[in-house]
């Protein structure tokens, strides 16, 4: 365990600075795709470090720290769109171009998009994003852990507080879903071109 762990559940001032530092990018990011902007990402990932400080004496310091704060935030932001839903009586996810870019790697071999290739990649981005919204609530987790956040199996099912073979079988049929409907979808596109 790091020392700043240590310092954390002490209630020492310098491991909170150097939590902060390490977990504040990672959980705005982590935020964001399930909010719709980046001033709301950053104010759950503010609210993530608050209730990691009000909880962090029930942190098992026999258990990773990481997948530990994941869990805390995830449930942060399911409230959150929750309370909202309720609300708003709707609620669309935000799965951005920012989960396509980290999950799909592009080469192009011109520096300078053609009007075609940015037509299909907006295409693309928007299939995704449709894909991504008809997945379940369980699915969508899993895939943004994994490729969003780059979580190991273990990690996740520490983060989801479930078994590791209920993370591999979550991956294994939101990807078949996913592939499924996104290749449908970008064959119906590329026949109207």
């Amino acid at each position: 365990m790091e020392d700043y762990i240590l310092d954390l559940k002490a209630g020492k001032e310098q491991g909170w600075e150097i939590f902060y530092e390490n977990y504040f990018a990672l959980l705005r990011g982590f935020c964001g795709h399930y909010v719709q902007n980046r001033n709301d990402a950053e104010d759950l990932a503010q609210e993530v470090i608050i209730r990691v400080r009000q909880k962090i004496h029930t942190y098992d310091e026999n258990r990773p720290f990481k997948p530990w704060v994941y869990q805390v935030a995830r449930n942060i932001c399911l409230n959150t769109i929750r309370d909202k839903k309720r609300s708003q009586q709707a609620h669309k996810w935000a799965w951005s171009k920012s989960f396509y870019a980290t999950t799909t790697k592009i080469h192009v071999l011109d520096s300078r998009p053609s009007p075609q290739s940015e037509i299909c990649k907006q295409e693309q981005d928007d299939c995704l994003g449709e894909c991504m919204d008809s997945l379940s609530e369980d699915h969508r987790t899993v895939l943004l852990l994994k490729y969003a956040e780059n979580l190991s199996r273990k990690d996740m099912a520490e983060v989801l507080d479930i078994p590791i073979a209920t993370v591999k079988s979550r991956l294994f049929h939101a990807l078949k879903h996913m592939r499924k409907n996104f290749d449908s979808s970008t064959k119906s596109f590329s026949k109207n071109i």
